[in-house]
């Protein structure tokens, strides 16, 4: 019985060892800040949304000063915050999509089925990092 099941335990561990060691493998990581930063419009664009909030804080601080109250005030903020925000999403979209796109692509051919981000990797897996930055180009 004993030798069995010893027997049974080696032959387990020769057929998990393998498919351990192949499932850490498919499993990619990506720096996404680095790759959001190497998108080609990247910078313009963070320098629309820096320019249209401006805008917009200008614009609060005229309206601020005419209002009469406090919660009209805070409407005025809150209102002002919403269009820089909404923006900010607008310009951002495309290049979401196309870092996501570019993820996919470094993923699909590195054979990676899984991509995380990588301050979430204790040990393991494939850097992707500079794969999905090079299809972004």
């Amino acid at each position: 019985m004993k030798k069995t099941a010893i027997a049974l335990l080696a032959a387990l561990s020769i057929c998990i060892v393998p498919a351990v060691s192949f499932a850490a493998e498919l499993v990619g990581y990506i720096n996404p800040a680095e790759v959001m930063s190497k998108h080609p419009k990247f910078a313009s664009v963070q320098k629309q949304i820096a320019a249209f909030a401006d805008q917009k804080e200008k614009e609060v601080d005229k309206e601020v000063e005419k209002a009469k109250d406090d919660k009209t005030k805070e409407q005025i903020i809150r209102k002002k915050a919403r269009e820089v925000a909404d923006k900010e999403n607008a310009l951002m979209q495309p290049i979401f999509k196309d870092v996501s796109n570019a993820v996919q692509a470094a993923a699909k051919a590195s054979g990676c089925k899984v991509v995380v981000n990588m301050q979430y990797v204790v040990c393991g897996g494939v850097d992707l990092t500079k794969d999905a930055i090079a299809k972004l180009k």
